[in-house]
């Protein structure tokens, strides 16, 4: 279970609660901007989150356990490294322009 805390008051408890990986979380990542989770386990699985709505964003299987997820500095890529050593660069987009994207498919 991923736990969000407010930082300037770690006496209150968590503010949210996320779950969905089935095994360990290793690896957590925001994006630069706060508006994306990434996350990686055991079970083969990295998430994107909207840690503001709880909301998935998008899912994705790997070949082996996730190790390590990472956003670059301008959080246009999502680096995933996982236990067999394999690094896998996806383009990552924030949920606006992904919105933009997927609507302009839909037309």
């Amino acid at each position: 279970m991923i736990k969000i805390w407010d930082p300037a008051d770690m006496n209150k408890g968590s503010l949210r609660s996320i779950t969905a990986h089935k095994s360990t979380i290793r690896t957590l990542d925001f994006s630069k901007d706060g508006q994306t989770l990434a996350s990686g386990g055991e079970d083969r699985m990295v998430h994107l989150w909207n840690p503001a709505s709880e909301r998935e964003v998008a899912t994705f299987h790997v070949r082996d356990e996730v190790r390590l997820v990472k956003f670059s500095p301008d959080d246009n890529v999502l680096a995933i490294v996982t236990d067999d050593g394999v690094l896998t660069l996806l383009r990552a987009s924030g949920l606006k322009e992904a919105d933009k994207e997927a609507a302009a498919i839909m037309k």
